[in-house]
């Protein structure tokens, strides 16, 4: 119901700039009066672009349309505002149709390179959101295999001395930053993996328990490295 408000409001808005021309704009000069309304139906829509078109998706994750914001804003206002006092100037001077002409499509050359900036500005902030979250990802992923590991070690009733040293692994990674860099990722599928692993292994305790207690040591050993690596 909102947004069928949002665009009736626009739309009357509109309607009301392009009569106001109309009833009070000097029609003595047709092509001059054409690039008035032309130009101000534009500014218009330009300005209120954001009444139709919602700030931002809520289900991306990166928001890249809220973090650019304030690029948006000042490429839209700006050209609106600056399109519009530049309409009264060349009226008031007096300007030939060609030289208003040519200096607002100058103007709206300069809009265009100012949404090419915008856009490329939103990517960017899409890339870092990304890798961001994928890096946390990673660390998220280190503590979920070590509670699925404990719990495996749990139904496999294994040794307390075990399931002590296990709870001291999620201990260690509770300490561990999210970084960026290509050793701190290499140690940490490594720590996944052997998570995973090991996991596995507690199905049959008995008969693989030298080769747990030796993975778990490894695991120890691995956290401790990612501890000493950092972001690029």
């Amino acid at each position: 119901m909102n947004n069928w408000i949002a665009y009736a409001a626009t739309v009357l808005g509109l309607a009301l700039v392009v009569s106001g021309w109309f009833l009070w704009g000097d029609q003595s000069q047709t092509d001059i009066f054409a690039l008035n309304i032309a130009v101000s139906v534009v500014a218009y829509i330009v300005m209120f672009i954001d009444i139709l078109l919602p700030w931002g998706n809520f289900r991306e994750k990166t928001q890249r349309r809220i973090g650019n914001l304030a690029m948006r804003w000042f490429v839209q206002y700006g050209y609106s505002l600056a399109a519009i006092a530049l309409l009264i100037i060349c009226n008031l001077a007096d300007l030939t149709f060609e030289v208003s002409l040519f200096l607002q499509c100058g103007l709206l050359i300069l809009l265009l390179f100012g949404i090419a900036t915008a856009k490329t500005s939103g990517n960017k902030i899409a890339e870092v959101s990304e890798e961001i979250s994928h890096v946390v990802d990673c660390v998220q992923l280190m503590r979920n295999g070590q509670d699925s590991l404990l719990e495996a070690a749990y139904d496999a009733s294994a040794p307390a001395e075990l399931i002590e040293k296990i709870k001291r692994l999620g201990d260690d990674l509770r300490f561990i930053s999210p970084s960026n860099s290509e050793a701190s990722r290499n140690v940490e599928n490594q720590i996944i993996e052997l998570f995973a692993q090991t996991a596995s292994l507690l199905s049959n305790y008995e008969i693989n328990n030298e080769l747990i207690n030796s993975n778990i040591e490894k695991a120890s050993r691995l956290i401790q490295k990612r501890k000493s690596t950092y972001s690029n």
